[in-house]
């Protein structure tokens, strides 16, 4: 049935309605059914054997606003009945929308749905046949990529390969016995800990041990290692940069080792980057696809993550005759985990990449934002603010954007650091702002972290012992500990030193934590003094009472094991008369800490908390009389309490739209991972 016949006849002038003619084409008879709105809006051609359609140009038949989506959706004010009275008169329109139908037939009033039916149909070929193009497309594409080098897999079998020793529990003995996980046998050991380097004496494999009672578990446990590499290629017309996820299964007696590939980028000269993952959502197809970058499988998703490069293809020959001949590439084949094919598209943008890593600043050029460099500079070492010894030193060590802090640092002190403790404190992860609390010098500091994360037990980063140095140096001086001697600066256990402070703040933390908050707020107990004849309540049931003293407001947060205590913001609140703190209590038990209330200046409720800050069922209803809802205490509030209420309710306000806006939850208890501010609105009792 050829598309062009079908246009030819003429369309009905009658408009909102449904013409049915008969038609010979190509010696056939066939039954032509034109829908017709304001415009003529389709026309199907329906044979014993055939069906086709045509939709007019600048017209379409929507559902749901796609053209190609289910049925054909058709005016109500099409006569139905004028449809059933053809097909019931026509026997070559019965066999017309039966002829499929297993002999059924269709219900006289149906033959909108009928059509829509095969209209859907062909939709839905045509959406095949459009994806089945383009995979073929991206197939013949695909094809392009060159073969993987024969030792690859050799290669990435060594970037992530381990091999485990697991032995017996020595439980007294001096000999116990243990299983290599290479070649899986066994044999006698003496003098072994966990965690430690040891050559097997059948297979002469090195391993790492652990201790583990294998011949009893079970099941045994299984340890699962992965790494992502990359492979660097040319195709025609660019290049394309395969990553490869490299995993191991490491059992007690056996080992399984597989490499597969995840996904592909591709750099076509004067075009974007193209990412490729080997799933399509599309059509549910295990084929490379450039749609859906991002899944890999139905319930997961692709890393794409910069990994170990092969290095026997990264070689001149690669931009040899191309725009990055001059980029230098080649001279990067060592620095570990970057993406080749970013690199190319930055050096086209900053062509002083090239001289960056010719000048032996590899690190640097991988890791530094361009756009912040002097690009102006006549010199060198001006494009990063360096002197030319600093410049020269940065490549000595080949230095990135850590180091170029150190240096910085070094000309704004006037200090002198040697490069190893440059070095050692970029490679921690420390930066000169993050040793601002130590009131020594970076050489010292560095030494002395290092000795404890040697010395100490367990695996402790310098980081990490930077920050428990901080904390142990201020509780030392907030009890008052001479900081001017070295063994106190100092300690030769941090740790312990650290453990030892913290007990003393035990016994002494109250009357600091009082004293620091008196100085930092001194109108607090002025204001609770102010306020103790307004809220302040005795009930038969529940109390309100007003607290006079700081100490009573760090006594009832230590109790309630609460964060009353430990936080600021609360005696700020006080000092501006934004919040107060009161307790609720029983009537019967007026001593006892029971809920700790935060309430605004007319009596809304922000927060009511109890033990572990928490909020329990016991809590009193609010019909209940306890709180500032009592009619007594009401008509205690002044016009200036109604003022200062407006602006306290602002700032909720505020403040809870701001915690919303960053999402801030809870970490930690019985509301982890909740939103801050739902829970702050769950509490409010607004007066």
């Amino acid at each position: 049935m050829k598309r062009q016949v079908i246009k030819g006849y003429p369309w009905p002038e009658e408009k909102y309605s449904i013409a049915i003619r008969k038609a010979v084409i190509d010696d056939g008879m066939y039954l032509i059914v034109d829908f017709v709105s304001d415009k003529p809006q389709l026309r199907v051609c329906i044979g014993k054997k055939e069906y086709a359609n045509y939709y007019p140009e600048g017209t379409s038949v929507t559902v749901q606003g796609k053209k190609h989506e289910t049925y054909v959706v058709l005016p109500d004010s099409w006569d139905q009945k004028q449809i059933a009275k053809v097909i019931e008169s026509d026997l070559l329109v019965k066999q017309a929308v039966s002829y499929d139908d297993g002999g059924t037939g269709v219900e006289k009033e149906n033959l909108c749905g009928w059509i829509g039916l095969k209209e859907h149909d062909c939709q839905q070929k045509l959406t095949e046949r459009k994806h089945e193009i383009r995979r073929d497309r991206i197939q013949e594409f695909q094809a392009l990529v060159p073969e993987i080098p024969s030792g690859f897999f050799r290669w990435a079998r060594k970037q992530c390969e381990e091999h485990l020793f697991t032995y017996e529990p020595f439980r007294r003995r001096k000999q116990t016995t243990g299983i290599c996980s290479n070649c899986g046998q066994e044999s006698v050991v003496e003098n072994m800990q966990q965690n430690q380097t040891y050559i097997c004496p059948k297979c002469n494999a090195k391993t790492r041990t652990r201790r583990m009672d294998y011949k009893h578990k079970n099941p045994r446990p299984v340890q699962y290692k992965e790494r992502e590499v990359i492979l660097f290629q040319r195709v025609e017309g660019g290049y394309v940069e395969r990553h490869f996820i490299s995993w191991m299964k490491l059992a007690v007696a056996k080992e399984k080792y597989g490499c597969e590939e995840s996904a592909r980028i591709f750099l076509r000269h004067g075009k974007e980057r193209t990412f490729y993952a080997k799933y399509s959502y599309l059509t549910r197809e295990v084929f490379w696809d450039d749609a859906n970058f991002g899944y890999f499988d139905p319930g997961g998703m692709i890393r794409i993550e910069n990994g170990p490069i092969y290095p026997y293809t990264f070689r001149k020959s690669l931009t040899k005759g191309t725009k990055y001949q001059y980029s230098a590439l080649e001279q990067l084949r060592k620095e570990p985990g970057f993406s080749p094919i970013e690199y190319l598209q930055r050096y086209e943008k900053y062509p002083v990449l090239e001289q960056m890593v010719k000048a032996g600043l590899r690190k640097l050029a991988l890791q530094m934002d361009l756009s912040k460099l002097n690009l102006k500079a006549k010199k060198p070492w001006e494009l990063f603010g360096l002197t030319k010894d600093a410049f020269h030193r940065l490549r000595q060590i080949n230095g990135g954007k850590e180091e170029i802090l150190w240096f910085q640092y070094m000309e704004q002190q006037h200090l002198t650091l040697p490069n190893a403790v440059i070095c050692g404190m970029a490679k921690e992860g420390i930066e000169p702002v993050n040793i601002s609390g130590v009131p020594l010098s970076p050489t010292v500091i560095y030494n002395y972290l290092k000795r404890q994360a040697t010395g100490c037990k367990g695996k402790r980063c310098m980081q990490e012992l930077l920050g428990t140095w901080e904390d142990y140096l201020s509780m030392a001086a907030y009890l008052k500990m001479p900081m001017d001697q070295d063994m106190v600066l100092r300690p030769r256990d941090l740790l312990l030193a650290h453990r030892e402070v913290l007990s003393q703040c035990g016994g002494r933390e109250k009357g600091l934590r009082v004293v620091e908050i008196a100085n930092k707020f001194p109108r607090v107990e002025a204001v609770l003094a102010s306020i103790k004849e307004k809220y302040e309540y005795v009930g038969k049931t529940f109390s309100i009472v007003v607290p006079e003293k700081i100490e009573q407001i760090i006594e009832e947060g230590q109790a309630l094991k609460h964060c009353l205590d430990r936080s600021d913001r609360y005696f700020e609140r006080i000092a501006n008369q934004e919040s107060y703190i009161v307790f609720l209590r029983r009537t019967k038990a007026m001593e006892q800490p029971y809920y700790t209330l935060e309430i605004e200046p007319d009596g809304t409720t922000r927060q009511k908390r109890t033990v572990g800050d928490n909020q329990n069922n016991d809590y009193p209803r609010p019909n209940q009389s306890h709180c500032i809802r009592n009619p007594h205490i009401w008509p205690r509030l002044s016009q200036e309490d109604f003022e200062r209420q407006e602006i306290s309710r602002q700032l909720r306000m505020y403040e809870l739209e701001s915690l919303r806006n960053d999402k801030v939850t809870v970490h930690g208890g019985i509301h982890a991972g909740e939103l801050l501010a739902d829970i702050l609105e769950a509490d409010l009792m607004e007066a």
